[in-house]
């Protein structure tokens, strides 16, 4: 029967640290809660061991360390969203995820996809721009811009204006 221990370290880091609990896990599998952990690269190594059914002089271990893996919490900015006429632009910024998708509501429409300004969302920052109907009653609106990184968190802001 073998039991496993799980530990973590930054990319760069010198030093596993246990996750998994002092007692040994039972079961193959294990749940890592990231939220309190900060956003960057980790490596997860995982220990399996043969020691509750061999004596100590017998026991046999083993251990394979995992690719690095993001830990991304923090969602996505939206900065200096900004109308000019019937067009809006901004700019969304994320830490540690390349941006994914963004999208606008007008008014509390259904959401409809925005695509970045240079036609392709390869980067942590990308600018956008958007065109608002022409059909628009005069009157007071809301803008809300939303944009998800490559982590599904989520950045939301909004924009009141009058036309």
């Amino acid at each position: 029967t073998l039991v496993y221990r799980v530990y973590v370290r930054e990319e760069l880091g010198a030093v596993w640290r246990l996750i998994s609990g002092v007692e040994p896990l039972e079961k193959a599998e294990f749940e890592w809660d990231t939220e309190p952990v900060p956003d960057g690269f980790y490596r997860v190594r995982v220990v399996a061991s043969d020691e509750r059914d061999n004596p100590e002089e017998t026991t046999l271990t083993d251990a394979l360390a995992s690719e690095r893996l993001l830990v991304d919490n923090r969602k996505p900015e939206l900065l200096g969203l900004a109308r000019r006429g019937v067009w809006v632009s901004g700019l969304v910024r994320d830490a540690a995820s390349p941006i994914k998708r963004i999208e606008f509501s007008l008014d509390g429409k259904p959401w409809r996809l925005v695509g970045p300004t240079d036609g392709l969302f390869d980067s942590t920052s990308e600018s956008f721009r958007l065109r608002l109907p022409d059909d628009l009653a005069a009157g007071a609106h809301t803008l809300a811009v939303r944009a998800f990184d490559e982590a599904e968190n989520q950045g939301v802001t909004q924009l009141h204006f009058v036309r």
